[in-house]
């Protein structure tokens, strides 16, 4: 059986698979409940009769996805990462079931990484001392295991020359940036998703990452590209919504329908092979 679908209960569906990747489940389960992705009823923006003709109900379980995504302990692990409680991510993967140490053994990087951002937190506070002991006692052993992990431990060493009164900039200052700790909660996020068997990349940072990397070529070129937000991937969205902090946890349902139920164009639509959705057809 071929069901089709309209582009609006596609999108709603991506939008649905990008909440759950970056953890944001009290909005997911808004979302899924309010635009009738548990196959309760069609696309609510499409008149009866093309329904009845055309369109199937979404039927999406997504408690067993949250389940299966472990959302709660990735949310924690989340929280831990941005608030630099790096041993709390150790402990948090430790004791959930279904990911556990032997999660951490086939990740070894991941670990190296976490206690390299320990290290650069210490230094950021001005704890040098105590960083370089960490660093004797932590990161050591990593390079004595495998001596590829001595290219980007010399590198973070670096920063030990900045001088903190200095205002002049420093080739290694980048390695404080705050960023740097969100870069870390995806690349952490990622393999504990592929770990699990679902897919980390959704529609809308594929969207990103191609937007960057032309930014990057034009930039060589002197051209300047405006940043790309998700807002700009949904247009109807209120604009106070801030669709990457807290504000999402913070939806009405008045603000949440008018971007569930935009338009939909009859003339768009999409096509699956199955009658009902599962885990894996969260896939973007």
């Amino acid at each position: 059986t071929r069901n089709m679908y309209s582009f609006t209960q596609m999108q709603n569906r991506g939008l649905l698979h990008w909440l759950i990747v970056h953890c944001y489940k009290e909005v997911a389960v808004s979302v899924h409940k309010a635009a009738y992705l548990d196959g309760s009823r069609p696309d609510p923006a499409v008149e009866p009769w093309e329904t009845t003709q055309f369109v199937e109900p979404i039927n999406i379980s997504l408690a067993d996805i949250l389940d299966k995504t472990c959302i709660d302990t990735r949310q924690a692990v989340k929280y831990a990462i941005l608030e630099g409680r790096f041993d709390k991510v150790l402990s948090l993967v430790d004791e959930d079931p279904n990911l556990g140490p032997h999660f951490w053994s086939e990740h070894p990087e991941l670990v190296f990484k976490l206690m390299l951002q320990c290290f650069v937190e210490l230094v950021a506070a001005g704890a040098r001392r105590e960083a370089v002991r960490f660093a004797q006692r932590q990161l050591s052993f990593f390079v004595e295991a495998n001596p590829g992990y001595m290219l980007e431990l010399e590198e973070a060493m670096l920063i030990l020359t900045i001088d903190p009164k200095s205002s002049s900039p420093h080739p290694s200052s980048r390695i404080l940036d705050p960023a740097r700790k969100w870069d870390l909660y995806r690349i952490t996020n990622s393999a504990l998703l592929l770990y699990l068997d679902f897919d980390p990349n959704t529609v809308q940072d594929r969207i990103q990452w191609f937007h960057n990397y032309l930014r990057a070529s034009r930039r060589e070129a002197g051209i300047t590209i405006p940043d790309i937000t998700l807002d700009d991937m949904y247009p109807d969205l209120p604009k106070d919504w801030d669709l990457t902090a807290e504000g999402l946890n913070a939806l009405d349902d008045e603000n949440l329908n008018s971007v569930l139920f935009a338009d939909t164009d009859m003339d768009n639509m999409v096509g699956g092979e199955t009658d009902v959705f599962n885990p894996s057809q969260m896939q973007a």
